[in-house]
């Protein structure tokens, strides 16, 4: 079963801001689902996010 983050436990994770976060979410760089009014961050999407992001590092 995937494991579900809350945006601040999510942001704590990757070590970045609230507002970049928030513009993580908004622009759709990551991936999150909307479970109600709650948004929720497969820990899976958040992985694939920092792969991501470590890949074009290199």
């Amino acid at each position: 079963m995937n494991e579900y983050l809350t945006p601040a436990e999510a942001r704590t994770r990757i070590k970045v801001s609230k507002t970049f976060m928030s513009d993580l979410l908004t622009s759709g760089r990551l991936r999150s689902s909307k479970v109600g009014r709650l948004r929720r961050i497969a820990a899976t999407d958040l992985e694939e996010y920092m792969k991501a992001r470590i890949d074009r590092a290199a």
